[in-house]
């Protein structure tokens, strides 16, 4: 599974976080940043932002509740909990 699959898979279940193209080289980095944002909640107004553990819940719960194939699933959940020791670990 490449990364720009994984980018796309991600704006698929996250339709309002879109990137346009993405050249393959970049993939990764934009899949990462896309997880940061997620998980620290910058798309939210920050009055209304939630903590990094409730975002990380609703991630996850969103990803294995799609329709998505199982492989994928696990990719885009290992690439949130390596983000998110990241962030914790900072």
């Amino acid at each position: 599974m490449s990364d720009s699959q994984l980018v796309d898979a991600y704006q698929r279940l996250w339709k309002n976080r879109t990137q346009g193209e993405i050249k393959e080289e970049e993939a990764a980095i934009t899949l990462k940043t896309l997880i940061q944002r997620e998980l620290l909640d910058e798309y939210t107004h920050p009055r209304a932002r939630r903590s990094k553990e409730e975002k990380f819940y609703f991630a996850s719960k969103r990803i294995l509740e799609s329709n998505l194939d199982s492989s994928i699933q696990i990719q885009l959940l290992n690439g949130f909990l390596a983000e998110m020791e990241r962030i914790k670990n900072e």
